[in-house]
């Protein structure tokens, strides 16, 4: 089982049924709706919690809103392209996103390359 949940953690999702190999990485697979649908009901789970893809928002719902794919790093291919986002817990709901527009300040006073990134959420 451990396999398995670590092989899915580390797949993605696609819109449809079945699963195949996820060439694009090199590693793990897509895995459909009916997979989520069958795991979550096997280890009587509500939902997956994934991350390590990049979604514009910071976060993506998929399979019913079954999985939530939370990505944190914001600006990941450039400034501008992608939130940040965290994801809020709670006994009774789950909040997939908060966003966060991070503001890089570069000071080109210093010696060193210094970053400071203010977050406003």
């Amino acid at each position: 089982m451990l396999c398995q949940l670590l092989d899915m953690l580390w797949s993605d999702p696609q819109q449809k049924d079945g699963c195949r190999p996820n060439v694009f990485r090199g590693g793990g697979c897509y895995f459909g709706p009916d997979v989520t649908r069958r795991l979550l009901s096997r280890e009587h789970l509500v939902r997956l919690i994934r991350s390590h893809e990049c979604c514009q928002e910071g976060w993506r719902l998929s399979h019913e809103g079954r999985v939530i794919t939370v990505f944190s790093a914001s600006n990941y291919y450039g400034q501008g392209s992608n939130y940040g986002a965290v994801l809020v817990l709670t006994p009774s709901t789950l909040e997939p996103g908060t966003k966060i527009e991070p503001e890089a300040v570069f000071d080109e006073s210093r010696e060193a390359v210094e970053w400071d990134f203010a977050y406003s959420t």
